[in-house]
C-alpha cells in the first residue's frame, strides 16, 4: 500500500500549480553540507498540462488521504468517513491530518452525493450548502489559491506518511510549517457540519511559509550552554506575512541541526527552544545554495 500511496501523493504534487512552491534556501552561511540534500525528485508541475476538473482533483486528494490513514491505521481499511474521522480523532491523530481529511471528505461527499449543491459565484471559488444525515453542511472556499494550498498540504502529508509513517509527525519544524499554511487556509475556507466548525491548529506562532532563507551560524553565537537563545541574538528585519520570504537561523550542535525561526525573535518567543530538524524534513525538502546573498538588516 505504501508504494501506491507514494504514487498517489506525487500525482497530487503534479496538480499543485503554484509557480513557486514553498522552498528553503541556505544563504550567507558556513558549510553545513552534511545536512543538505539533493533536489526533490518530484516532477515540476510546469511541464504538464492536465485536463482534470477541480472536482476530480478533490476526489483524488480525498482518495490519497484515505490511503494515508489506512497506512497508519490498518484496522480502519474499508471503513466509511464518519468511522475513520471519529476513530483517528479519538486515537490522537495529529489535528492537521484529521482536519485536512475532513475538508476533502466534505468536498468528496458533496461531489459524489449532491453535485447540484456545488456552486461557483463571483464572490467565492466554491460554495456548497446541503443537508446530510439531518444536519446542514456548509462549505465555502473563497479563492482558487486556497484550494491549491489545501492540495499542497494534502500531498505533503500523504507523501510524508508514505515515506516515514508516524515518524513524520515528530518533526516539529515541518509540522509548524504545514500548520502555519493550514491556519492561513482557514482564513479563506469555512466549513460547518455536524461536527461543528473547522478551527485553527494551536501552535506557538504562525511562521511565513512562502520562502524560508537559512542563515547559518556557529552554535555559540546563538545559544548558551543550556541551549537557550542568547539575548544578544538580533532578529533579522522582516515584515511578517505568509507571502514574504523569511529567515531562520540554523546551527549544528552535537551532530544535530537546529533552527531558530526569525518569528521567535520578532514576536518575543526567545524562551522557545531552538527546533531540532529530523531526517523527515531534511530528506523531504531540498536545501539550495543561493548564489546571490541578500543584504541582512537587523532589528535595532
Amino acid at each position: 500500500m505504501g508504494d501506491m500511496l507514494l504514487r498517489q501523493s506525487r500525482m497530487l504534487a503534479n496538480f499543485y500549480r503554484q509557480s513557486k512552491m514553498p522552498e528553503i534556501y541556505l544563504v550567507n552561511g558556513r558549510d553545513i553540507s552534511n545536512f543538505t540534500t539533493p533536489k526533490s525528485k518530484e516532477i515540476s508541475v510546469n511541464n504538464f498540462k492536465f485536463d482534470f476538473s477541480i472536482e476530480q482533483i478533490a476526489l483524488i486528494s480525498h482518495f490519497t488521504l484515505d490511503l494515508a490513514i489506512d497506512e497508519l491505521y490498518p484496522d480502519l481499511i474499508g471503513k466509511g468517513y464518519d468511522h475513520k474521522y471519529n476513530s483517528i480523532k479519538r486515537q490522537g491523530a495529529p489535528k492537521i491530518l484529521v482536519e485536512i481529511y475532513r475538508i476533502f471528505s466534505s468536498l468528496r461527499n458533496a461531489i459524489m452525493h449532491d453535485s447540484s449543491s456545488i456552486m461557483r459565484t463571483d464572490n467565492n471559488f466554491i460554495e456548497i450548502s446541503r443537508e446530510f444525515k439531518g444536519s446542514e453542511t456548509e462549505i465555502v472556499i473563497k479563492t482558487k489559491q486556497t484550494f491549491e494550498l489545501s492540495l499542497y498540504v494534502s500531498y505533503r502529508i500523504s507523501e510524508s506518511i508514505a515515506r516515514f509513517g508516524m515518524e513524520f509527525f515528530d518533526d516539529i519544524y515541518y509540522n509548524l510549517f504545514l500548520a502555519s499554511i493550514y491556519n492561513h487556509i482557514l482564513d479563506y475556507i469555512y466549513i460547518k457540519d455536524r461536527y461543528g466548525m473547522t478551527t485553527k491548529i494551536d501552535i506557538p506562532i504562525n511562521i511565513s511559509w512562502y520562502q524560508r532563507l537559512w542563515v547559518t551560524r556557529d552554535a555559540h553565537e546563538l545559544v548558551n550552554f543550556d541551549g537557550k537563545i542568547l539575548d544578544s541574538v538580533r532578529p533579522i528585519k522582516q515584515t511578517i506575512h505568509p507571502f514574504t520570504e523569511q529567515y531562520d537561523y540554523v546551527f549544528e550542535k552535537n551532530s544535530t541541526l537546529y533552527v531558530i525561526p526569525n518569528e521567535f525573535l520578532l514576536q518575543g518567543y526567545r524562551d522557545s527552544a531552538p527546533i531540532p530538524l529530523t531526517r523527515v524534513f531534511l530528506e523531504t525538502f531540498p536545501v539550495y545554495s543561493n548564489k546571490t546573498l541578500p543584504t541582512i538588516e537587523y532589528e535595532e
